[in-house]
Order: structure tokens, then sequence, then C-alpha cells
């Protein structure tokens, strides 16, 4: 089986720009590619294939074929092959303009199979905005929020604080916290659209969703460290939280998953904040990710096994039991991780 992990930073997309990739998402993106390229490689009968841009020092993954290029017409060229050539291709990339979808388009047009969200979903989730609305009319519960348009300025009968974000954006980049009405005078988003949201206090945490055609995963939530006074700057997770908490996180999690469109073979990442009812009265979906994202690093450390196996048979539809390790995990946005052993009696079965 030959598995193509591509991530669109760190693997030419970003050959078109004189300038050598970097900057808050670059940690990111290596983390993520490095880490499930590894444990891709781990699998007995697996071949794994990197584009790699060659600007770029990249950490060496053993067992993988890394494809340099020099070129934006080079890469396309290989993405392209390498797509049509491989049974399964996992595309990360960023939302905004349009990236992720384009690509993953283009999988899907050479004959390809995704592993990870199909084409409708991932448009359906790459617009804040409209994913929003969507999950409203489903009876889920998100944060209240209007269009803006480029240079529209804030509106007055609105509630503060609030936060202002691209429809299209990921990695926290270009999302601020509004206090009032004149905390801007003017957005400011290079002619894209704005979504303007209450800000809700709680615990910020995510769940990957790993899918299959005969049913869902939810993997144990991790608690994101994102500070909202610098521009919602994410800084890394841990895992496990406390029980509770992360029944309530699965359970939303899988509600979303039940209201979106499109078709699921892999790995999806749901943002929320979790409040302090115990009920989760006060519980909000903040955003879908339809990709692989940075806790990755940490769920591949406390889940038994390997997970990027996990998330093939699952893709598969094989059945199992999976379980977690008695260990407390965290990570930082550039995949480094410490772990602690906890007391606890047997590993987590994982809520389907």
């Amino acid at each position: 089986m030959q598995v193509f992990v591509y991530e669109f930073i760190t693997g030419g997309g970003l050959l078109s720009h004189s300038e050598v990739p970097r900057g808050p998402l670059m940690g990111e993106a290596l983390a993520m590619v490095t880490t499930m390229a590894s444990d891709f490689a781990r699998m007995t009968d697996v071949r794994v294939t990197l584009l790699c841009d060659s600007r770029l020092d990249m950490p060496n993954v053993s067992e993988a074929k890394c494809w340099k290029v020099h070129q934006p017409e080079e890469e396309i060229r290989l993405f392209q092959r390498l797509a049509e050539e491989s049974d399964w291709t996992v595309v990360i990339a960023p939302e905004f303009g349009g990236v992720l979808l384009e690509r993953c388009r283009i999988v899907e047009a050479v004959g390809g199979h995704l592993l990870g969200p199909n084409t409708e979903l991932v448009e359906i989730a790459s617009d804040k905005h409209v994913l929003c609305r969507r999950l409203t009319h489903a009876g889920l519960k998100v944060p209240h929020g209007i269009l803006l348009g480029a240079e529209q300025t804030l509106p007055e009968d609105f509630k503060y604080p609030a936060v202002l974000k691209p429809v299209d954006g990921a990695g926290s980049i270009g999302i601020k916290l509004i206090e009032g009405r004149d905390d801007v005078p003017v957005t400011e988003s290079s002619g894209r659209n704005l979504r303007l949201e209450e800000f809700h206090n709680g615990m910020a945490a995510s769940v990957a969703i790993l899918g299959g055609p005969r049913y869902c995963l939810a993997l144990p939530a991790c608690r994101q460290f994102v500070e909202p006074s610098s521009g919602f700057h994410y800084r890394g997770g841990e895992v496990p939280i406390e029980a509770d908490r992360c029944r309530r996180a699965q359970a939303l999690a899988l509600e979303v998953v039940d209201a979106l469109p499109g078709s699921l073979a892999g790995y999806l990442g749901i943002d929320m904040v979790l409040g302090s009812d115990v009920q989760g009265g006060e519980d909000v979906v903040i955003e879908v990710n339809p990709r692989l994202t940075t806790s990755y690093v940490g769920l591949s450390r406390i889940v038994n096994g390997n997970l990027a196996e996990l998330i093939l048979d699952v893709a598969l539809s094989k059945p199992g039991n999976y379980s977690l390790r008695a260990e407390h995990v965290k990570f930082d946005a550039q995949g480094n991780v410490t772990r602690q052993c906890i007391e606890r009696g047997h590993p987590q079965e994982l809520r389907a």
C-alpha cells in the first residue's frame, strides 16, 4: 500500500513565493507531517511518499520517500502524479484562499482516494460563517455571529467582547479579540470577508473524529492553550482532560459530524469551548478543521498502538478494540511532547 502524505507549506506549496516558508504555521506544519509520516512508515507493507520544498531542511522520516521540488510547476505535477498512484492521499493544507479545497479536488479529479473528508465536506467546513449557519440549523449551539465585508465598520449593536476572524482562516492567523466597537475603526482583511462572533468564556478544546463508511470514533478531547489577548495564538495542548468534560466534548463532536454533509474516511478536527455548566448547556462549537490538526501529535502518543494505522482501520471499516495509555501528554505547537504516567484503572475505550 502506498500512502502520500502531503503538507502544503513544507511540500512546496509556497515555491511561487521568493521567501523561504517561516512563521507561526511552519512549526505546526512540520510537526504534523513528520509525526504522521513516521507513524505510517512504521507499518508493515506501507510505502510513504512526501513532497519537500527544496529550500527547507526537512527532518528525516525513516523509510519515507521524499521528492524534493524546486519549481511550482514541478510541485503540482508531482502532486497530481503521486495522488493518482497512491492508494491513499492525506492532504494537510490551510483553508485560506481555497488552498485545501483545491488540493482535495485535484486528488478526486485524478482518481485518487482522500484519507480525510471529501470535497463537499471540506467546502462547507472551510467557510466558518456558512458552517455556523448549517450547525445552527441542525440545532447545535455556535457563537452568534454576523458576516462583515472587507472594509465594513464594526456594528454598534453587537455584543462585545467579540471575536473577529477571516471566514477561511487557519492557525489563528488574522483573529482578533474585539473589546468594543471602537477597538478597531475598520476591519483589515486584505479583501477577505470576516465573521464577527460573540466571545465565549470556558475551556478551549478540540476533538478528533476518525471516520469511515460504517462508523466514526471520537478520540479523547484535547485542551487547547490559546491566548485571546494576543490574537488567540495557539501554544499547544494537553490530553486527556477531566472525564466528564471529555465525554461532553466527544458527544458534541459526534453531533457535529452527523450534521455535516459529504463523507469522511479519515481524520477531522472539531474545535469548541466547554463552559462551566456540567450539563453542557454552555458548550459551543467554534469551527471544524477538515484536515489533520496539531492535536495529532499528542493523540499519537496516548492512543495504544499506531494512530495512523487506526485511521486506516476506521476508513476501511475494520473492527477492533482501541484503548488509551495511562498517560498525560502535553505538546506545543512545534510538536515537542512531554509525557507523564497517571494513576487510573484500565485504559479508556474510545467513544464511537
